[in-house]
């Protein structure tokens, strides 16, 4: 409780600019209309998952109000003028020859990725928004745990209870198999991928009705979703999206006076694998006695489940995991070497950030060793600081610092780092 509510007062001191906004969110003077897009998160892509389904909701005065709900490839269908698919999909989704909407949030920057995908969405015909709420399916299972199992009609029961079937929460099975499971009937499918709605709506309820000690535990709940950017907010209007920023709830990609890092992936098989796929990091820091500093980065990736379908349905959850790797770290860092890639190595810019990536491919049952050896751009100082941000949608993962080969660092990356080492 003690952490929780230190938490909670870092996020209302840091993010006093972005509370000021809440009645404007909340619908006070006007309604306000907003675009929520379920990001599955076990198909992790760059912005915490591959857009699978949507929903429209107004917010007036605090009643929240879900007005329509559906598919994402609903939306694909009515963009009119198709933008060419860019060099990554061409490269790893080969047979896509355009840039869809499902596939418009390629930069691990969720305002980048939004500035894309939603002047594209309003070429649909849909209503335009004042604001753009990602949520992941973490999310969804964390609150179904905490107000316990929930009917919607239509759609069936569901719990946090693990699912034997996938040896995961039986909310996320079922909604893997709402969401995923082609049908040659469009309309039913896209009928099934309707259920955000439903769903959004119950939750919603059976959240306002916490009281006492379970609405400590709703907060502790959404402060750790923040954290972990399972909860993300664009607003295309620049003061309240400044205001989002304030309460990091942006999902933005940081400037930094020191060392860097962050580890995007985007899945590009189709399956589910991020569901079971896990990886841990160490960071191997080299400082010579001139102050130059060297670098090898090994990741683990590991996936322990076998190939799994449903015998029912034929989904396929778990199957093959083709990755394309990024890592940003300080602009003007040299890359030296790179192990363990199938194809595509090579170095960029963006987002202030010198980039190394690749693809590999890793099966079920297997592991997959990735190394980068890089020179950073700048002398060691002390302190020696080093900022490590956390994909939207990633799992925690295990995370080791050496400095010249001592351990000084050891901790589970959960949410945005800063390790600092006098």
């Amino acid at each position: 409780g003690k952490d929780m509510l230190d938490k909670l007062d870092t996020f209302v001191k840091v993010g006093e600019p972005g509370l000021k906004s809440l009645p404007y969110l909340f619908g006070t003077d006007q309604p306000r209309k907003y675009l929520v897009l379920l990001h599955n998160d076990a198909e992790l892509r760059p912005t915490g998952g591959f857009m699978t389904a949507f929903a429209i909701a107004s917010v007036d005065n605090g009643q929240i109000t879900i007005e329509q709900s559906g598919d994402i490839y609903q939306l694909d269908e009515k963009v009119a003028n198709r933008l060419p698919a860019p060099d990554p999909i061409k490269k790893y989704l080969p047979n896509v020859p355009y840039w869809h909407l499902r596939d418009q949030n390629l930069s691990p920057d969720f305002k980048i990725s939004m500035e894309t995908f939603y002047p594209n969405y309003l070429q649909t015909g849909m209503p335009a928004v004042d604001g753009v709420i990602a949520v992941n399916t973490k999310l969804l299972v964390d609150l179904v745990r905490l107000v316990g199992p929930i009917d919607v009609p239509g759609y069936g029961k569901f719990s946090a209870d693990t699912d034997k079937r996938c040896n995961c929460p039986q909310v996320f099975y079922a909604l893997e198999l709402l969401a995923d499971t082609e049908s040659p009937d469009i309309a039913k499918h896209a009928e099934r991928k309707s259920f955000i709605g439903p769903m959004a709506g119950i939750l919603t309820e059976r959240l306002k009705s916490l009281s006492g000690t379970r609405l400590f535990a709703a907060a502790e709940v959404v402060l750790a979703n923040i954290g972990a950017k399972n909860i993300q907010l664009y607003f295309p209007e620049p003061v309240l999206q400044g205001m989002m920023e304030s309460l990091n709830l942006a999902g933005r990609v940081q400037d930094y006076a020191g060392d860097y890092l962050m580890i995007v992936d985007s899945n590009f098989a189709g399956a589910k694998t991020n569901a079971w796929v896990t990886y841990d990091a160490k960071q191997e820091i080299s400082i010579d006695k001139d102050g130059i500093i060297n670098k090898t980065l090994t990741l683990v990736y590991k996936n322990p489940q076998q190939d799994f379908q449903d015998v029912k349905t034929k989904l396929k959850l778990n199957g093959v995991f083709r990755d394309w790797l990024r890592i940003y770290v300080p602009q003007g860092s040299q890359l030296v070497e790179t192990k363990g890639f199938d194809q595509g190595q090579q170095t960029s810019e963006e987002l202030g950030k010198t980039v190394f990536e690749g693809f590999f491919v890793l099966n079920p049952l297997n592991q997959k060793t990735i190394v980068f050896k890089y020179k950073l751009p700048f002398k060691a100082a002390r302190p020696y600081k080093l900022l490590i941000q956390k994909q939207a949608g990633a799992k925690d993962f295990e995370h080791k610092i050496f400095i010249n080969g001592w351990q000084k660092g050891d901790f589970k990356l959960d949410s945005d780092h800063e390790f600092v080492q006098d």
